[in-house]
């Protein structure tokens, strides 16, 4: 596959490495196999799904301080960039993300060192940020996961250096309780993310069947480690990032469900993919002060 070398398989027309100067770089990736000219190649022979660059949403809606307080920016400097990926804050001392937010990392070993962002809405407002360092160390991977194939047990947690102080602003979220089964079919998701200066935004986006994000996507892999999301109902999402939560509300406030780990940004023909995170609660509890409710 041409983008296996991409982090998080971010594809799209918004690059994802940054130097050290903020300058983003735009990257080039092969096409898939069934990617022509025209458009997409969908599972029906002949049939074609042109591609649609969204103008209405391009950077989702504005987020207010405040509205996503378990929002991470993860940041890790190497010997030539600054790399800029997503996460949530589980608790004041873990932040869980896909464990390809460390692809590059995993290739070159060159990661000299990182820090995390907080409570911010990364619009040049810095009152309510808490910025923490992390080391190489926290990083906890998966034990089953391996960068060659990123298709299973995507899924790292980060240690903080110190732990985040709970404010209106920085708070973390709650995970899926033991004993919740739901799918989620046709639930509407919220997704964050920044890329570019205009600060966090946010949209909205109803969850689509395994089944019809195969069909979509035929050369990537969905099974019961995922979730998949309908960019075509609720919108494109620019801002949306390797990372990026995706949530669900109910009684008590949102639930954090997955996060993204495939995505081609400002398009409205394909799905977004998110790691599970329900997949993973034995190993979430094992490697971090996570205590899931029954």
């Amino acid at each position: 596959m041409g983008s296996a070398a991409i982090v998080c398989f971010v594809i799209g027309v918004v690059g994802v490495f940054a130097n050290t100067s903020a300058a983003l770089d735009v990257i080039k990736v092969n096409p898939m196999s069934d990617e022509t000219p025209e458009g997409f190649k969908t599972m029906s022979a002949g049939t074609v799904v042109p591609y649609t660059y969204s103008a209405t949403y391009w950077y989702g809606y504005n987020a207010y301080a405040g509205q996503f307080p378990y929002h991470a920016e993860i940041n890790f400097y190497t010997n030539n960039y600054l790399y800029k990926r997503a996460g949530a804050l589980i608790t004041l001392n873990y932040v869980i993300t896909p464990a390809s937010s460390f692809h590059h990392y995993f290739i070159h070993g060159d990661m000299l060192y990182g820090y995390i962002t907080l409570g911010s809405v990364f619009n040049s407002t810095t009152q309510w940020e808490q910025t923490i360092n992390y080391t190489e160390s926290s990083i906890v991977m998966h034990p089953f996961f391996h960068y060659t194939n990123e298709d299973y047990y995507n899924i790292a947690i980060i240690r903080l250096d110190r732990p985040a102080i709970q404010t209106r602003y920085v708070k973390p979220i709650r995970l899926p309780k033991l004993s919740d089964t739901r799918t989620y079919l046709a639930m509407e998701g919220t997704s964050c993310g920044t890329t570019k200066e205009e600060g966090l935004s946010y949209l909205r986006n109803p969850l689509l069947s395994l089944s019809i994000c195969r069909q979509q996507l035929t050369s990537y892999t969905f099974h019961d480690q995922h979730y998949c999301t309908d960019v075509y109902r609720g919108g494109s999402f620019c801002n949306r990032q390797c990372g990026s939560s995706l949530t669900v509300e109910d009684e008590n406030g949102p639930v954090l469900i997955g996060v993204v780990d495939l995505l081609f940004q400002c398009s409205y023909s394909y799905p977004v993919r998110y790691v599970r995170l329900s997949a993973f609660r034995e190993w979430i509890q094992l490697s971090s002060d996570y205590r899931f409710d029954y």
